[in-house]
């Protein structure tokens, strides 16, 4: 009975023993082509001096569907290569990193540009927004004492004393006059 149990388990004893011995390539995430050209298989990112062109795979995409940041395609990276088969050297290859990351400097000194005048135009739209809303309240606060006055509302104003005083005629038609040359002025038309 044990040889019927060590042939029964024998195959999956084989094939967990081979799937732990399958080097850290299977679990790599990130794979990329070094300045020699060699494969490189990695669980982190390549280091910045690897050109986009170079990474083959990156985390969440299979293999060889990587997309290269912008300005840098297909052309690019066969005319790399063609240089490296053809024996091309290392400072062509290098003045080519010098104008990739030329071009993503000057994608991101752009990109910079624009954030800070989006960020600028809706800072000066949210002030203009808040300076209509309170010229909105003041208005309605204006409007509002026009019509306490006018519709001879009882009115009364702190002295200098500190006592409360109820105008009469004469200082209502002057509070009301006021009142309407304020909302003339800061509203845009005349009070009621």
């Amino acid at each position: 009975m044990k040889r019927s149990f060590a042939r029964l388990f024998a195959p999956a004893l084989l094939a967990t023993a081979a799937i732990a011995a399958l080097p850290g390539v299977a679990l790599a995430q990130w794979q990329w082509r070094d300045e020699a050209g060699r494969k490189v298989y990695s669980d982190t990112p390549p280091p910045p001096s690897i050109p986009a062109r170079n990474i083959l795979a990156a985390p969440g995409r299979a293999p060889g569907a990587y997309v290269p940041a912008e300005g840098e395609g297909a052309a690019a990276g066969d005319k790399a290569a063609n240089n490296d088969k053809a024996g091309g050297s290392v400072s062509t290859i290098a003045a080519s990193n010098d104008g990739s990351q030329a071009a993503l400097q000057a994608q991101k000194e752009g990109f910079e540009k624009r954030r800070a005048a989006r960020l600028k135009q809706e800072e000066e739209a949210a002030a203009k927004e808040a300076r209509l809303a309170q010229r909105a309240a003041r208005c309605q606060e204006l409007q509002n004492y026009a019509m306490g006055l006018s519709q001879n509302a009882r009115i009364a104003r702190i002295n200098s004393e500190g006592a409360r005083e109820a105008l009469d005629d004469a200082q209502r038609a002057a509070s009301l006059e006021r009142t309407n040359t304020a909302i003339a002025a800061e509203c845009g038309a005349a009070g009621g």
